[in-house]
C-alpha cells in the first residue's frame, strides 16, 4: 500500500478520536474537514486558535537493537518536555499533548511499516523522532505524503534539511553533520596542528562526518595525511591503530558511534596511543562506558565538539538537569536533552503557529527562536535547519557512580558561523 492510499484509508476510515476533534472545532469545520479528507493532523479547534483539545505526538525511536538505548533516552526527554507544557498554562492551556511510540529498530522499512501503523490505529497529529538518517530520510517523505509536521530527534545527515533531501513539512533543531564536524575539523587543526589522520564509518553518516570534518580542516589550512572507513558495527580496530601511530599525523578525528567508540577508546589505550584526538561529537554516556581507568588516560588529549553535556552552564540547562534527575532518578545525556528540546519546539511552536496544519504552520515555525538547554535556538526558515549553540570540551574523567563521561566546556561557538548560508542550500520548499 502507496502513502496516497493509506492517507485515503485513513480520511474515510476516521477514527472515533477523530470525528471527537472535529465535532470540537464546531460544524463548519468538521463539515470542511469531511469534503477535503482532513483528519486529525490538520488541526481541529477546541485547543484555541485551531488546536483540538489533544494533540498525539508519534515518536518513531530505535527503542531496540544496538540504538535502542538512545531511543529510550529520547522518549525520556520528549515525555519530560511534554509533561512540563501540559503542567503549565503558558503555551497551550487548553490543549494537552501525548505521545504514543513506535520502534523503528533503526531500520527504515520498519520506520516507515510503524509509522503507518501510527497514522491508521492511533490517529497521530505529528511525528517526531529517527536517530538513523535512513530511518529520517523516509519518515520525511511520508510526513511530507501525509501533509504532517515532524520532528527530527537525532538524524544528522545535512541533506536532510540543508540539501536535496528536505521536505517542506519537516524540522531538525538539532545541528547536522557539517555544522558540528566543520567545527570539529577546524578547531582540532588550529590547536593540534595542520596534520589530520580521519577515521570514520563507512555509512552515510560517517561519511557525512568525513566530508564536514574534511572541509574544517581545509579551512585551518590543514591536511588530512591518511583516513580509513571501518564498518557500521566493527569493533576490531587494532591494525586501524597501527596506522594511526605510524601516520606522523598531527591529531586524530575519530568519527565512531555506539558501542564502536567504546571499543576504539579501550584498543587505543591498551596500545598506547598518545596523540590528541577529538570526535565530531562524543555523548557522556559513551565515556562513561569505556570507564574512569581508560578515559583518564586519554584526559588530557582529548578534545571534543559537544552538541550537549549536562555541565553546560545556562540558566535553563541548571533547571533542567535538577528537574530531569528529579523525575528520572539519573542525570539526562545528549538524547535525552534533544528529545527535551524537540519536545519544546513542537510544543512552543504551535504555541505561536496555532495551527497543525504545516502550511499555515510555516509562518510561525520558520525562523522561530527559543530557548534551549544548550542556548538560543533559532529553526532557520530556508532549510527548517537549528542553530543551538556549539561547544568544545575537554573530557575529564567518568563519573563511576553514574556511568556518565564529565566534561569541562573550554570554548562556545555559535553554530550559524558553521551553517551553509540560506542563499547556498540546495533545499527548495
Amino acid at each position: 500500500m502507496d502513502a496516497h492510499m493509506v492517507r485515503n484509508t485513513r480520511s474515510e476510515g476516521s477514527s472515533r478520536r477523530t470525528v471527537l476533534k472535529s465535532l470540537g472545532a464546531g460544524s463548519t469545520i468538521s463539515l470542511l474537514a469531511g469534503c477535503t479528507g482532513i483528519t486529525g493532523n490538520g488541526g481541529g479547534g477546541g485547543g484555541g486558535d485551531g488546536l483540538p483539545e489533544t494533540i498525539t505526538i508519534g515518536l518513531l525511536a530505535p527503542l531496540s537493537g544496538a540504538y535502542g538505548f538512545a531511543g529510550e533516552f529520547q522518549r525520556e526527554g520528549l515525555q519530560f518536555a511534554v509533561d512540563k507544557i501540559n503542567g503549565s498554562d503558558k503555551y497551550l492551556p487548553d490543549t494537552t499533548l501525548e505521545i504514543v511510540s513506535g520502534d523503528t529498530e533503526t531500520d527504515p522499512d520498519t520506520g516507515l511499516s510503524e509509522a503507518r501503523r501510527l497514522v491508521q490505529q492511533e490517529d497521530i497529529d505529528l511525528m517526531a523522532g529517527a536517530t538513523s538518517s535512513s530511518v529520517a530520510s523516509v519518515l520525511s517523505e511520508y510526513a511530507m505524503s501525509q501533509d504532517m509536521l515532524f520532528s527530527m530527534i537525532q538524524a544528522a545527515d545535512r541533506a536532510l534539511t540543508s540539501g536535496e533531501d528536505c521536505q517542506m513539512t519537516s524540522y531538525r533543531p538539532n545541528p547536522h553533520t557539517h555544522q558540528a564536524g566543520t567545527l570539529a575539523g577546524r578547531w582540532c587543526t588550529e590547536q593540534f596542528g595542520e596534520r589530520a589522520f580521519v577515521l570514520y564509518q563507512d555509512y552515510s553518516y560517517g561519511q557525512a562526518t568525513r566530508e564536514a570534518v574534511g572541509m574544517g580542516i581545509e579551512e585551518a589550512g590543514g591536511e588530512i595525511v591518511d583516513e580509513a572507513a571501518v564498518p557500521l558495527g566493527n569493533q576490531q580496530f587494532q591494525s586501524v591503530i597501527g596506522r594511526i601511530q605510524s601516520s606522523n599525523a598531527d591529531w586524530l578525528l575519530f568519527g565512531i558511534t555506539g558501542s564502536g567508540s567504546t571499543a576504539f577508546l579501550t584498543q587505543a589505550a591498551n596500545r598506547g596511543l598518545d596523540m590528541p584526538m577529538g570526535n565530531q561529537s562524543l555523548p557522556s554516556y559513551a565515556t562513561g562506558e569505556v570507564g574512569s581507568d581508560i578515559i583518564d588516560q586519554f584526559s588530557e588529549l582529548y578534545r571534543t565538539p559537544l552538541l550537549y553535556t549536562r555541565e553546560i552552564d545556562t540558566e535553563r540547562n541548571q533547571t533542567f538537569v535538577s528537574e530531569f534527575e528529579d523525575a528520572y532518578g539519573h542525570p539526562p545525556n545528549y538524547s535525552s536533552e534533544t528529545g527535551y528540546m524537540v519536545g519544546r519546539f513542537l510544543g512552543e511552536g504551535l504555541h505561536e503557529a496555532g495551527t497543525l496544519a504545516p502550511s499555515e504552520a510555516r509562518d510561525a515555525l520558520e525562523d522561530f527562536t527559543f530557548e534551549t538547554a544548550r542556548g538560543k535556538n533559532t529553526v532557520r526558515g530556508c532549510d527548517h535547519q537549528g542553530t543551538p549553540p556549539l561547544y568544545i570540551a575537554q573530557v575529564t574523567g567518568v563519573d563511576d557512580e553514574l556511568g556518565l563521561g564529565t566534561h569541562e566546556i573550554i570554548d562556545k561557538f555559535d553554530s550559524a558561523d558553521f551553517t551553509t548560508p540560506c542563499e547556498d542550500v540546495e533545499c527548495e520548499f
